[in-house]
């Protein structure tokens, strides 16, 4: 279920002196804090517009970590999404230093900043945030449209509920560093999580997809759909870590054929495992894959027609196929899978199925890794 986006970003993020209101804190019992070395809690919230072109929230200052979590737990029908934001803390002062701000500085754009004093705060005084992101429920057999969410939350561990059968997304970008974000299964036209030194795994249904991590796993389970009108993307990145994709390729189109895909996967010093276990028959997929001092797998499913280039050194680059493969499309062609290996030890060569029909354009895959072996599976 996809429907034309509403294009917003927050690219001039607010600081606290754009605050348009600030929340007051509402001190919770002794004894609500889990955390024993921050006994002390507060909360606040604020209900954003549902229909707002984008709804975000962000952090800016010193000392912040925390967590955020994004359910369709709302009240069904609701027209808001609320914002609730817990601190845990140690001395009663912190308070005072730490702002829950409304930021609405352009008509359609709605959000909430979390701010704490831009240097280090006194030794002792120590908070962690949890933010909860509460989304209407949605009516039986029916989606809940949020146009745009994004979030800009350092240090804050991302996780997402199962949503993808309730939400429906234009957009989402969820943004952190050290932390990972863990995705439950999300539909969206469009995606993007990005985060440092910790994991990006879920289940992601979209038009095109962007996750990357640096020093930690990229873990993704991705429905990738092609409405027809141009390329869908899905872009796979990380460093000193593992990836391990299964992309399911998908066209809106009328007997569900055909569509271009592009997909990327890079990483380095990390093994590198994806494959297709559906993909549209006549459709193009254009795949690149690198990474370097570890192995790297790719396996594509039997409509692949298009030409291939491995390349490593020094060891092994390897194709695999089924010789008895029967014709996808029911009209019994017979698959041909043609290559050559050179005295380097790369290997490039081209599938197609034949007789061919038309002038159909050739897919491509390229996959890259350094002392390790290859080991493409047609």
């Amino acid at each position: 279920m996809f429907h034309n986006e509403t294009t917003s970003s927050t690219s001039d993020l607010q600081s606290s002196d754009d605050c348009d209101e600030v929340a007051t804190w509402s001190i919770l019992p002794a004894g609500t804090s889990t955390y024993r070395d921050l006994p002390r809690a507060a909360e606040a919230a604020f209900d954003l517009p549902l229909d707002s072109d984008l709804i975000y929230i962000l952090s800016r200052g010193s000392n912040l970590a925390g967590s955020v979590a994004i359910r369709d737990d709302g009240a069904t029908g609701a027209n808001v999404v609320k914002i609730n934001v817990r601190i845990y803390y140690t001395a009663p002062d912190i308070l005072k230093m730490c702002k829950l701000c409304l930021l609405q500085s352009e008509r359609g754009k709605n959000g909430v900043g979390i701010f704490t004093p831009p240097r280090s705060i006194p030794a002792g005084y120590r908070m962690f945030f949890d933010v909860h992101i509460s989304l209407p429920s949605a009516p039986q057999s029916s989606f809940v449209r949020i146009n745009s969410l994004e979030t800009h939350l350092p240090n804050f561990r991302h996780e997402v509920g199962n949503l993808s059968k309730t939400i429906d997304f234009g957009s989402i970008s969820l943004q952190s560093s050290n932390q990972p974000i863990v995705v439950h299964s999300l539909l969206a036209q469009r995606l993007n999580m990005k985060t440092s030194n910790g994991a990006i795994q879920g289940l992601f249904t979209s038009l095109s997809a962007d996750l990357r991590s640096s020093n930690g796993p990229i873990l993704a389970d991705v429905k990738l759909s092609n409405g027809g009108n141009g390329a869908s993307t899905l872009d796979l990145q990380t460093s000193n870590a593992e990836i391990t994709a299964k992309v399911s390729l998908v066209s809106q189109a009328q007997h569900a054929t055909g569509g271009i895909f592009r997909v990327a996967a890079k990483t380095s010093n990390g093994e590198l495992d994806v494959s297709f276990p559906t993909a549209p028959h006549n459709s193009v997929l254009h795949l690149d894959t690198q990474t370097s001092n570890a192995p790297s797998t790719v396996s594509i499913h039997k409509t692949f027609e298009g030409e291939f280039r491995l390349q490593t050194s020094p060891r092994k680059a390897m194709v695999f196929y089924d010789q008895s493969a029967t014709d996808p499309t029911g009209n019994r062609r017979t698959r041909s899978v043609n290559y050559v290996q050179d005295r380097r030890g790369g290997v490039s060569g081209k599938a197609v199925w034949t007789p061919r029909v038309g002038a159909q354009t050739l897919g491509s895959i390229v996959m890259k890794t350094s002392n390790a072996d290859l080991q493409l599976v047609l």
